[in-house]
């Protein structure tokens, strides 16, 4: 057992040095997820699910962390591939999965730039149930971003949109830029939804298309207006750093998780261990149970009743030594034996005379 203990702490400790060799020589690192600006009622939840302290404006946001707005909160949140976020009210929402090539920094303005930094990511968001309003750079052919929600997935080039899912009201697409990629539930051929287009789920899951609604329109104009203006002075170098730190922050509490399950594994090792020792008690009682069927074998003789006055010594000596009754079903019974002064019987079997046989010949 303690040979399997150390070789999984070595296979971990190997897979967290290979991790930071590939991010040195360009492997896959953890993307950062900024925290931009909030008003109104947004809460932070755990892996958990439990609440935690809210994260300040310009730290990044754990991924997996759950955001909750309320009833006139609004998060904007920034990704390192140059993706803006804006959770509306009564939404619920999480960065999933974010993966992203390690990129240099070259002296510009991430507004500035006409693509995403990296030249790979991969962005899994889950809309719960809300408004979310999304503006992406232009991604690379080997990258990806889709929104999850309950009737659906979208998929995403590069685009501005908005997309609503309410659990009564199905999923509302609304696209005022480039393409989205509608997959319902269950998997099936994917729904495109062009520059001016939107689609209508039903909870049921059927998709109706439409055209773009123009206040949804409007509020998507605006809200990613704002968004570009708050996000307008943060420099790539910024965003190299908060990647950097997103993937150290990752591999300690990868290494945290390792050291808090090690105390569980060597507890085990002990008990198992102990349950391996033999009990010294439970071996004596045994042989006992074994050697007292030779000696109920013999039969004893009754020794005469003692007269009222006395006592015997012995007798007490074995009252005060003896344990608990034991279940004597299972022992051998004793054999019969013969008495000594009774006859012994021979078999004797009858002799039988040979005469010699007459000569037929004569």
């Amino acid at each position: 057992m303690r040979k399997f203990t150390d070789l999984f702490f070595i296979t971990l400790f190997s897979m967290a040095l290979c991790n930071g060799l590939l991010a040195q020589e360009g492997g896959v690192q953890n993307g950062a997820f900024i925290h931009i600006s909030s008003n109104g009622e947004v809460r932070f939840l755990d892996q958990d699910g439990q609440v935690v302290e809210p994260v300040k404006v310009g730290k990044m946001i754990p991924q997996r962390y759950t955001i909750e707005t309320g009833e006139g909160g609004k998060l904007v949140g920034l990704l390192s591939n140059g993706t803006l976020l804006t959770v509306s009210e009564n939404s619920r929402m999480k960065v999933a999965t974010f993966e992203q090539e390690p990129f240099s920094d070259d002296g510009r303005k991430l507004n500035d730039l006409p693509e995403e930094p990296s030249s790979r990511s991969k962005v899994e968001l889950d809309l719960d149930y809300g408004s979310l309003v999304v503006k992406t750079k232009k991604l690379k052919k080997s990258s990806n971003l889709s929104i999850h929600s309950p009737l659906g997935v979208a998929g995403i080039r590069g685009t501005e949109f908005q997309m609503a899912s309410n659990a009564g009201q199905g999923v509302q697409l609304d696209v005022t830029e480039s393409t989205v990629a509608f997959t319902p539930p269950g998997g099936g051929q994917a729904i495109p939804v062009s520059q001016g287009g939107g689609l209508s789920v039903s909870p049921s899951g059927v998709a109706t298309p439409r055209p773009v609604n123009p206040v949804v329109a409007q509020t998507i104009a605006t809200t990613n207006q704002a968004a570009t203006e708050a996000t307008q002075d943060i420099s790539l170098g910024e965003v190299v750093t908060a990647v950097q730190q997103s993937t150290n922050d990752a591999e300690s509490s990868t290494q945290e998780t390792s050291e808090s399950a090690q105390p569980e594994v060597e507890n085990v090792e002990e008990e198992t261990s102990e349950s391996s020792e033999p009990d010294s008690e439970t071996e004596e009682s045994f042989e006992s149970s074994e050697s007292e069927p030779e000696g109920e074998s013999e039969m004893v003789e009754e020794e005469p009743e003692s007269s009222e006055g006395e006592t015997n010594t012995d007798e007490t000596t074995e009252t005060e030594n003896t344990t608990p009754v034991e279940d004597t079903r299972w022992k051998k019974r004793p054999r019969w034996r013969m008495p000594v002064n009774l006859v012994k019987w021979r078999v004797r079997l009858p002799q039988v005379s040979r005469k010699p046989k007459p000569n037929r010949l004569r």
